[in-house]
């Protein structure tokens, strides 16, 4: 390899090629055939970005459109119930039928043959039903119907003059997928009688959905939150109610912006899709298009432009190879020493070979290794002194002087952190706030210097009571903070009373003639007290107060 370099270096030279600046300009002639390949990915990237923006557009108005056509279509079936619940005739009728009496089969007869009057003339309607308030159905405009089914409280929305919707449906004896729509029935005075109810088929929009999606390569459907797809421009009825997207799917689609462009993978197909939500409802329409599909003729470009610029780079790469030997050579063995002082090596020293330039570099780098390693054993001697100083800084900062216990500051990142945990795992934990009863009488009683004396003992009982992942801190004067990770109410009542009981008695100092102290203990628990940490410690500071003023001396719980 070096007999080559020599052989190389000499034809170079013939050229006047001696120094790394003409062989570096040398070899910039012949690569400057790379900006083809870099400038045929910039337009590749250009395209591709135009046509995204197309395709995104085209997906977005088409579920815009098909959401405004299916919220507008919904809007009608509603206006249309509620014209036909406010006919006089329809209203009268139910009227006289609830009261009863000879005439009730001759008014019934009438409202059904009005309902199947109304049946007739509208396709979307597959049966239409009255119903009286407590649900039941007075008179239908089929004597057979299917089972009618409205939701939980529906009479209060009928009431408040709201239309009653439920969730679609697939009805097997039509053959079809349905839903039930309700409007309030009253008479001509107000008085609210019941529901005019109808169940409807979506064979309008299944019409829509395909003529939408016609001629296109696009593919449109409408979901509910759950992922069930409701109709589908491809897929036939049944088949749809029985299908869901995946829940990454549905996640990605009712969790992120309306009409964003989304590229997924789901039923084993790469495809870009945009949702938009209907108004009246909680599902979506998404119109999506395969991957493939949408960029074919664009892969078909970028493919050739890069078989192309790969064989231009394959020559370009071999002329540069055979020119760069005699700069490699020099570069690599400085390129290693280098690596080698990085790597903590300083005993590197490299050969002083030519090109000039590059041997000049050698000697300043072999200068260069000499002064560091005299500078390492002088950095080496102020690291140890800084970190000593820092391990202290970070003890200081972290622990309160006094009592040896964690500092406010650490335990408000401590419970932050833990309120963050616990909100991803779902579990439980809990905090109490634990404060000396009558801590001032005491001070003034036996001095300041006894006090402190005190809040010391009270800190070495509870960093004994306590689990070795448990916190506790001293709060401010003489309230202190326990953090008491994966633990339920129950227990950190059980885990206050211990500490409660050992203070009352391991504080009494009968040879100085120090009575025991007690402490009121306030608990709350993540998340029934709070699911931040501000709400927890007002929670667990009320708890406290309010065992204070119970007598002191006790625990008590957040809303207990």
């Amino acid at each position: 390899m070096r007999l080559l370099e020599r052989i190389l270096g000499a034809v170079l030279q013939t050229f006047r090629l001696d120094t790394v600046k003409r062989r570096i300009l040398a070899l910039a002639v012949l690569a400057t055939l790379i900006p083809t390949g870099t400038t045929g990915w910039l337009l590749y990237i250009q395209n591709k970005t135009a046509l995204t923006g197309k395709i995104h557009e085209e997906l977005r108005s088409a579920s815009i459109n098909i959401a405004r056509e299916f919220d507008l279509w919904l809007k009608e079936r509603v206006y249309e119930l509620r014209v036909f619940s406010g006919s006089y005739e329809l209203s009268e009728n139910v009227e006289k039928a609830l009261r009863g009496g000879s005439t009730r089969a001759q008014v019934l007869r009438r409202s059904q043959d009005y309902l199947k009057s109304v049946q007739n003339k509208f396709s979307d309607y597959e049966d239409l039903f009255v119903l009286d308030t407590t649900g039941a159905v007075i008179v239908a405009s089929a004597k057979q119907t299917a089972p009618l089914s409205l939701p939980h409280g529906w009479q209060k929305q009928a009431r408040l003059d709201q239309p009653i919707l439920t969730g679609a449906r697939w009805d097997g004896s039509r053959g079809r997928t349905v839903m039930t729509v309700a409007v309030p029935l009253k008479t001509a005075n107000g008085r609210f009688l019941g529901a005019l109810a109808t169940t409807i088929n979506f064979g309008s929009m299944e019409a829509v959905l395909r003529q939408w999606a016609q001629g296109q390569t696009r593919h449109l459907y409408i979901v509910k939150p759950d992922g069930t797809r409701m109709l589908s421009s491809l897929l036939a009825p049944e088949p749809v109610l029985t299908t869901k997207l995946p829940e990454a799917a549905t996640r990605t689609f009712f969790a992120g912006e309306a009409g964003e462009l989304q590229r997924m993978t789901y039923d084993n197909l790469e495809v870009l899709a945009v949702m938009q939500r209907v108004p009246r409802l909680e599902w979506g329409v998404v119109a999506e298009k395969n991957y493939e599909d949408a960029y074919r003729a664009l892969l078909d470009i970028r493919n050739v432009a890069l078989m192309s610029t790969a064989w231009l780079l394959l020559g370009v790469g071999l002329v540069a190879y055979l020119l760069s030997m005699t700069i490699i050579g020099p570069l690599t063995r400085l390129t290693e020493g280098a690596a080698k002082v990085a790597g903590g090596d300083l005993s590197v020293a490299i050969p002083t070979d030519p090109p000039r330039e590059i041997g000049r570099l050698a000697t300043m780098f072999n200068t260069m290794v000499t002064y560091l390693r005299e500078a390492q054993e002088e950095l080496t001697s102020v690291n140890l002194a800084l970190n000593e100083r820092n391990q202290a800084l970070e003890t200081l900062s972290s622990t309160d002087v006094l009592t040896g216990l964690h500092n406010r500051r650490h335990m408000r990142d401590a419970l932050n952190a833990e309120v963050a945990r616990h909100q991803r795992n779902g579990r439980s934990f809990s905090i109490m706030m634990v404060d000396v009863d009558h801590f001032k009488k005491y001070n003034d009683t036996y001095g300041h210097p006894e006090g402190d004396v005190l809040l010391k003992k009270v800190g070495e009982i509870l960093k004994s009571s306590l689990r070795t992942n448990d916190f506790a801190a001293r709060y401010g004067g003489e309230e202190f903070l326990i953090l008491l990770p994966d633990q339920d109410e129950k227990g950190a009542v059980e885990v206050g009373e211990r500490i409660r009981q050992r203070i009352a008695v391991e504080t009494e100092d009968p040879a100085n003639q120090r009575q025991a102290v007690t402490v009121s203990i306030g608990v709350a628990t993540f998340p029934e007290a709070g699911r931040t940490a501000s709400v927890l410690l007002g929670n667990a500071d009320a708890a406290l107060y309010k065992a204070k003023n119970s007598g002191r001396n006790r625990v008590l719980t957040a809303g207990s």
